[in-house]
């Protein structure tokens, strides 16, 4: 058997899956990312649909819920904002609680749960990444002490005040 050697430069070739991703980076900032901005980056494909059922079963991308993603382990550059997940599963809301209150180091018991405050009547929701509650409270307290927190990434929606800044009893 003859074996013929090229003389060629090494090139990285990157083949379909990662040449979307690519693309996807250069549009989202963290780790998570909604379904809108995954459309726009496979508006090229013809079946995009397709493409993501298949960018699923392969685990390139992780559905937290309809329509919310995070990117697969192999394809993650580091650790999913579990903070930002809850502001985009249900909204308007923000992270309280028993979450703010361990995340603040106020309360030394471990929380699983992400916990937040909404206006909308409250859910719960059991996603592949974990278990996100939301509490209703009334309207004309949903608003008080709530401060955009910028974190790596992108920016969250929290309770913080000086005066309260967890409530727990709405």
């Amino acid at each position: 058997m003859l074996k013929y050697a090229i003389n060629c430069p090494r090139r990285v070739i990157l083949t379909g899956v990662e040449e979307m991703i690519e693309e996807l980076r250069k549009k989202v900032a963290g780790e998570e990312f909604d379904y809108q901005v995954l459309m726009d980056v496979l508006r090229s494909y013809e079946h995009p649909r397709d493409k993501i059922t298949a960018l699923l079963r392969q685990g390139v991308i992780i559905r937290v819920k309809k329509g919310i993603y995070v990117f697969g382990e192999k394809y993650s550059r580091g650790p999913f904002s579990r903070e930002v997940l809850a502001n985009m599963i249900y909204g308007p809301s923000y992270v309280s609680l028993d979450y703010a209150l361990h995340y603040y180091g106020l309360i030394p018991e471990r929380v699983e749960a992400v916990t937040s405050v909404t206006s909308g009547r409250g859910r719960r929701f059991s996603t592949p990444v974990g278990l996100f509650i939301y509490r209703m409270i009334p309207l004309r307290a949903y608003q008080i002490g709530i401060d955009q927190v910028e974190i790596e990434g992108g920016a969250l929606l929290d309770c913080h005040s000086r005066e309260n800044p967890c409530r727990q009893d709405p």
